[in-house]
């Protein structure tokens, strides 16, 4: 296509500008003190400076609502936890408009996302005898993982390979035959920590129905709390006819 060399021979690679178009705006932004430097985590407050400053130029710092800004140092407010931009717009002499370098950081405690076999998990039906990935991620750099085996009921019995690694492999011992466990994991960097919990039943003791057959009421009994909020909050009943 256009710029790639192949189909108009002006437009073939070249030693200082690669293939295609400038991008102006990067170019300015480059020569106006792009990268801005500064930490990547902010727990209480932190400072930015611009790696080159054009003579004669001006800098106004700003930040979202999770920071405030004196100067280009920024401070963490009441406790946020969550993504921020850093802003420094820049006034440079004969320039057409101000020139605005951002940096995208993290503030305060890490946040958590958490899967099991590639899927984001809420509660999670097992069977006994198999493997189960666990995996956990979170947008603040730095973090790290820890996954414990803490809480249940009946007799599934389960085993955590790497507990303390972002992914972990669940095996569901084979004479687990009803029960819930919980798995805690918790995700860690240097402002602190932020936990969630996986759920898993094994499906052979997720509900009982009774009387069966029934005439007048059913009543459907759940092997745990857990399973119970994961349900839906509408049952609809149906007359079967066939066999």
């Amino acid at each position: 296509g256009v710029g790639n060399g192949s189909t108009y021979s002006d437009l073939s690679h070249n030693n200082e500008m690669g293939y295609g178009r400038v991008n102006a705006l990067k170019a300015l932004e480059k020569a106006a003190g792009a990268p801005m430097t500064g930490p990547a985590l902010i727990c209480t407050n932190g400072g930015y400076t611009l790696t080159a400053f054009p003579g004669g130029s001006s800098a106004v710092w700003s930040a979202s609502g999770g920071l405030s800004m004196s100067g280009n140092v920024a401070t963490r407010q009441s406790g946020y936890s969550g993504p921020a931009t850093i802003t420094a717009t820049l006034t440079v002499p004969n320039a057409c408009a101000t020139i605005p370098v951002r940096r995208n950081i993290w503030v305060g405690n890490p946040n958590l996302t958490k899967t099991v076999n590639g899927v984001v998990a809420g509660t999670t039906s097992v069977v006994a005898r198999n493997l189960y990935n666990l995996a956990a991620s979170s947008s603040s750099p730095s973090t790290t993982f820890n996954y414990n085996n803490y809480a249940g009921s009946g007799d599934m019995t389960i085993d955590l390979y790497s507990p303390s690694s972002p992914t972990t492999q669940m095996y569901v011992y084979s004479n687990s035959t009803t029960g819930y466990r919980q798995v805690k994991v918790t995700a860690t960097n240097t402002c602190g920590n932020y936990a969630e919990d996986f759920v898993f039943y094994l499906a052979s003791g997720l509900m009982k129905a009774y009387p069966n057959p029934a005439t007048d009421k059913i009543t459907l009994e759940f092997s745990s709390p857990e399973i119970l909020e994961a349900m839906p909050v509408r049952v609809d009943l149906y007359s079967e006819k066939s066999t």
